[in-house]
């Protein structure tokens, strides 16, 4: 390979982690979790994603808890979460970059988690978007 197409190549290749690098860190994602079971009861959430355990946290009723992420410049990002109140558990996708990139509100995907499924919250639209549980 020649010295001129070596040079060209490494430009090509730190352009390309500085765009990534810059969108990253400009379009950064916050998913936040809220407690919204009745009965006061408390919620255990642990979520991750292919590169990131978040660990578990516990919820009381009306807390919340949030991360923010920088999406991956291709696409691809997810996280789901494990929920546990009682004997129940049950696992949802809280942020899927292929479906949710344009669809969480100003880049904030607000979850309320209740007995029946998750519910997305839609602040522009002013109504909530409940899914079942996934098996």
């Amino acid at each position: 390979m020649s010295l001129f197409t070596e040079k060209l190549l490494l430009m090509f290749v730190l352009s390309l982690l500085s765009v990534h690098n810059v969108t990253s860190a400009y379009f950064k994602t916050t998913v936040t979790i809220t407690n919204s079971l009745s009965g006061n009861l408390d919620l255990n959430v642990h979520c991750k994603s292919a590169d990131d355990d978040l660990g578990p946290h516990l919820l009381h009723q009306g807390q919340s808890y949030d991360w923010s992420f920088g999406n991956k410049f291709f696409g691809g990002t997810l996280f789901f979460c494990t929920v546990q109140w009682n004997n129940e558990i049950h696992r949802f996708d809280a942020y899927d970059q292929d479906n949710d990139l344009l669809k969480c509100y100003k880049s904030n995907c607000i979850w309320l988690i209740k007995q029946s499924g998750p519910c997305k919250v839609h602040p522009e639209e002013k109504h909530d978007e409940c899914f079942p549980w996934k098996n």
